[in-house]
């Protein structure tokens, strides 16, 4: 017979058992029903960017999305989200958040006043040429930033001249707004180097790390190494110099003259210890490359200003009192040309008279009252700079340790060009064997991504 009569009496009388009676969708077959995140959701955005940082942190090449064990593991976090294909992963989510990035980072730039750059150049796996520049600045909160600008692939046949380096850093200066913001440009010894510096009529600081490794394997022969053991105080000031100024998280330019004394000292202080020929030998050749190298380091306007102005140090700082006195000098001018810029001398204004008493221009009497006045009112910027000098280098040096971010015009210039040189090891992870084809603007926008994460804190 018909069963319609008994089903009907079943949803009416005993809808419980009609419940029970349906199967229970497990989480597989529930999602499967296209029960996915919507492209324009909020939480689907979300997880796109997180995917999107966490390729450019760490590195991974973009076709990750279609390996099937990385699809798996995401499936089983979140089955609502679909993967990007990598084709959208790389020109629209990794476009998306290097566009961000750089707009908050020009923000940024267009409240500094001063700032300094490193670039360096290296070749990819595919023998690609290509020339990295980074930012060093202070920012409002006086915090010591650094930040990746641009990885420029150049010509490997025709443009390591330095009139095409110049060109290139002009380019990346001028795109980012601080051509007339940088004080210094820090790159390695190479002659196109410190040549496209000229060009640009920026002054150059030659990369101190390297200058330590020029000197330091001069002296070593393959008989020197069976020695070493007795050597080991010899080098050993220059490993703890070059793991300080290489720093990118702390003030290291004020550090370069102190650094060189320093170096002097603990060599004089080794040479005692040393009971070898050899070791005495090694320390004069030592001795000779930082009278050549390192000293001249300490005739540097840009060194001598950073040093002095740094509260450890000051006139201390140096292993030469004449220099020392140059720096203060150099001190004086620099507080007197912002002195002149920024407060132009005002015009001497007469005293407001009392209606009871006579003008002083009508009876003159006391006018040598008012000559003196009008003299010690008339100080000008070049006085005001040796006050100021004399009261800042009269006041107790800070302690060792003490962030000296307060001088920031030069403080904020590096040391060394290893910022731009460390870009090799992170270019070398991204042009892996895995994605060895990556052109050049994928690699500018990864590197990127990667080095300034911090403008997403």
């Amino acid at each position: 017979g018909n069963t319609t009569i008994l089903f009907n009496h079943l949803l009416r009388a005993h809808t419980t058992l009609s419940h029970e009676s349906k199967p229970v969708a497990t989480i597989k077959t529930f999602f499967s029903s296209n029960n996915y995140y919507e492209n324009n959701s909020a939480h689907k955005k979300e997880l796109d960017k997180a995917l999107t940082r966490m390729i450019a942190i760490d590195m991974q090449p973009f076709r990750i999305v279609e390996d099937r064990g990385f699809r798996d593991f995401v499936y089983y976090l979140n089955p609502r989200y679909i993967l990007p294909s990598r084709t959208t992963l790389r020109n629209v989510h990794l476009q998306n958040m290097y566009n961000e990035m750089k707009e908050k980072l020009v923000l940024i730039l267009n409240n500094v006043e001063y700032c300094a750059v490193t670039t360096d150049s290296w070749t990819s796996r595919a023998n690609e040429f290509y020339v990295t520049v980074t930012c060093h600045f202070i920012d409002k909160n006086f915090v010591l930033r650094e930040a990746v600008l641009s990885t420029n692939k150049l010509d490997i046949d025709t443009d390591h001249t330095s009139n095409k380096i110049a060109d290139s850093l002009r380019a990346v200066l001028l795109d980012w707004n601080i051509l007339y913001k940088t004080s210094t440009i820090v790159t390695d010894n190479a002659a196109n180097m410190i040549k496209a510096c000229e060009i640009l009529k920026k002054r150059h600081l030659p990369c101190l790390t390297q200058t330590f490794t020029l000197k330091a394997p001069h002296p070593l022969t393959a008989d020197d190494i069976n020695i070493m053991k007795d050597l080991v105080c010899l080098f050993m000031p220059f490993d703890t110099a070059t793991t300080r100024v290489s720093s990118s998280s702390i003030v290291t330019i004020s550090e370069i003259i102190p650094t060189t004394v320093d170096l002097y000292h603990r060599l004089h202080n080794a040479k005692l210890a040393l009971k070898t020929a050899e070791g005495i030998k090694t320390y004069n050749s030592l001795i000779d490359g930082v009278n050549r190298r390192l000293a001249p380091f300490e005739n540097r306007s840009v060194a001598q200003l950073a040093t002095i102005f740094e509260p450890r140090f000051k006139k201390e700082g140096f292993g030469c009192s004449s220099t020392a006195d140059a720096a203060g000098f150099l001190l004086q001018n620099e507080i007197a040309a912002c002195s002149s810029y920024e407060n132009p001398t005002p015009d001497i204004e007469e005293p407001p008279t009392h209606p009871d008493y006579p003008s002083t221009k009508t009876s003159q009497i006391y006018a040598f009252v008012q000559d003196k006045i009008a003299q010690k009112q008339s100080r000008t910027p070049q006085a005001d700079g040796i006050i100021l000098v004399r009261q800042y280098l009269e006041k107790p040096h800070e302690l060792q340790g003490t962030p000296p971010l307060e001088y920031w015009k030069y403080l904020c210039i590096p040391a060394c060009s290893t910022a731009s040189e460390r870009m090799f090891s992170k270019a070398g992870c991204i042009l892996s064997d895995r994605r060895a084809a990556l052109k050049p603007f994928i690699v500018d926008q990864l590197l990127f991504t990667n080095k300034n994460q911090w403008l997403n804190e």
